[in-house]
């Protein structure tokens, strides 16, 4: 204010950032800076997403593929610690009524946004609680008392808790958790993430010489930067190499996930270490929610004499982090004594689930095989027809989940009719796919279609996601956040059901008069029904 009126000509801009908080007491005497972990979620919120692999649907599916009973997802009562704004339960409790849901975060400002957003939704059976996960009372439910829970999650908590803590999330999961339950306990994990680890400790001690503002993410990520731009000009690419490939994905995300990602205190834990501080507490290693990474069969033969025991699958999992440079995990436990899993996952178990492929681009080679592209930089060649088939019919199917059973009998329709053609074998096929990435398998049936009606209907989950502040964004049915340009979020915001495919132009074309009109309309519609947004 004073540089305005002693320079009436120049221009100011008034910056608040997070490390601009100051507490003062009753007195007036200037405090400490606000520094603890709720205050810093609070002044720089962490995005709050949903994720697939932390969804009990998809828990209770590998838990049937491990033959270990687990509750029903729909019905289920589950609890996430460190919840943030909801981004994760709130869409599943809006689209699971039977289920009640309870989040806990330490954070009020993340806590109030989740709650805001519940009471547009209009939601009763999920409740969102602020406090520390440590506190007596701060687990409870809606209508419920001492409340065990079906699933407990505790998604990226693990690795940035104060190490007083880690004992105490471990034993409040293990008093929460119903028999029969299954708890998702997801961390950093070495040795992906140890040069990571050493680099964010680096970057803060940089920072804090500037303050805890604006000024010190600025200049933490300008020495990223300086990293990256001398790794990419070194000639030593073998020693360099690991370097700028994690000083880029630093520099690709933005201020908040540079602050709680990668400037805030990160601890590393070795898999073994996990499971014995779990084990200390009362639960059980099941798996991790990436079920296949551990299985015998997807580890090269050679290296299994080196586990202490190839059939002890905490032992195969721990070189298997070494094999991989694994930078995350998402472990999966059980409460002690409950049933082991059985990771040799039969064939038969796969029948009663649905199965789907990412798998895009048939090209056939001059060997016999057909190559297909993964959408991830990677390519997969197969030349067992039955598996060409397979994959073809469900590349049809645009991602949306068929039974497996109503897989088997479309491959067995386009092969030879002349003899009988057995269904034990293509089971097994489906099986083999989903071990080896190239198919997933889900017990939910989708939600989605992926045909345009002619009034397109979007729940109010995905309504409500686009109201906010761009980059624009929508919680799909397949439980991931689907990123989009502003034309898609206006079109998917007022897909309610209730407007024809002409009404929805009339507004398209009033909102964005150079959009491209009918035509951009129906192709954007096609695109929110391709990306599970669309329930009719």
């Amino acid at each position: 204010i004073y540089g305005k009126e002693t320079y009436p000509d120049a221009t100011f801009t008034l910056r608040l950032t997070y490390g601009d908080v100051r507490s003062y007491g009753a007195n007036g005497t200037l405090m400490q800076p606000f520094t603890t972990l709720a205050g810093l979620y609070d002044r720089v919120p962490y995005a709050s997403y949903p994720f697939d692999v932390a969804h009990p649907a998809h828990l209770q599916t590998v838990a049937v593929l491990l033959g270990v009973p687990a509750p029903d997802f729909r019905a289920a009562r589950v609890l996430e610690i460190g919840c943030a704004s909801g981004g994760h339960i709130i869409p599943l409790a809006a689209r699971n009524p039977g289920a009640i849901v309870v989040g806990v975060d330490i954070s009020p400002v993340q806590i109030e946004l989740g709650r805001r957003r519940i009471e547009r939704l209009g939601l009763g059976n999920i409740r969102l609680a602020c406090a520390s996960f440590a506190d007596p009372g701060a687990i409870d439910g809606p209508g419920a008392t001492e409340e065990k829970f079906d699933y407990a999650i505790a998604h990226g908590v693990l690795s940035w808790i104060a190490p007083s803590l880690v004992e105490p999330l471990f034993r409040t999961i293990a008093a929460a958790l119903a028999p029969g339950g299954i708890a998702y306990v997801s961390y950093s994990t070495h040795p992906g993430r140890s040069l990571h680890a050493a680099l964010a400790q680096f970057v803060k001690n940089h920072a804090r010489r500037f303050g805890g503002g604006q000024t010190g993410l600025d200049q933490a990520r300008a020495l990223v930067r300086l990293l990256h731009e001398h790794a990419e000009s070194s000639s030593h690419e073998s020693d360099t190499g690991a370097l700028r490939a994690e000083a880029g994905r630093i520099l690709a995300d933005p201020d908040y996930a540079l602050l709680h990602d990668h400037i805030e205190q990160e601890r590393v834990f070795m898999f073994a270490e996990v499971a014995e501080m779990a084990a200390s507490a009362g639960l059980s290693y099941l798996s991790d929610a990436n079920w296949m990474s551990g299985l015998a069969e997807n580890m090269p033969p050679a290296s299994l004499p080196f586990a202490a025991d190839a059939r002890n699958r905490e032992a195969r999992e721990q070189l298997f982090d070494f094999l991989a440079i694994r930078r995350y995990r998402a472990s999966l436990f059980g409460r002690a004594g409950g049933p082991p899993a059985d990771d040799t996952v039969p064939p038969e178990r796969v029948r009663s689930l649905y199965v789907a492929t990412e798998l895009i681009g048939e090209q056939p080679l001059a060997d016999g095989f057909f190559q297909y592209d993964t959408g991830k930089g990677q390519t997969v060649r197969v030349s067992d027809r039955r598996g060409i088939e397979a994959l073809r019919i469900l590349m049809a199917a645009g991602r949306r989940p068929m039974p497996v059973e109503e897989l088997v009998d479309a491959v067995i329709a386009t092969l030879d009719a002349g003899t009988p053609v057995p269904r034990a074998p293509i089971v097994k096929l489906v099986r083999d796919l989903a071990v080896g990435g190239l198919a997933e398998l889900t017990l939910a049936p989708p939600a989605w279609t992926n045909e345009v009606s002619a009034r397109p209907l979007a729940d109010a989950v995905a309504r409500d996601d686009t109201a906010g502040p761009p980059p624009y964004w929508a919680t799909s049915h397949r439980h991931t956040p689907v990123q989009m340009l502003e034309p898609r979020a206006f079109l998917l915001s007022r897909c309610d059901g209730t407007r024809s495919a002409d009404d929805l132009v009339r507004d398209f074309d009033a909102a964005f008069p150079e959009g491209g009109g009918a035509r951009a309309v129906r192709e954007n519609l096609a695109w929110l029904a391709a990306h599970a947004l669309l329930i009719g």
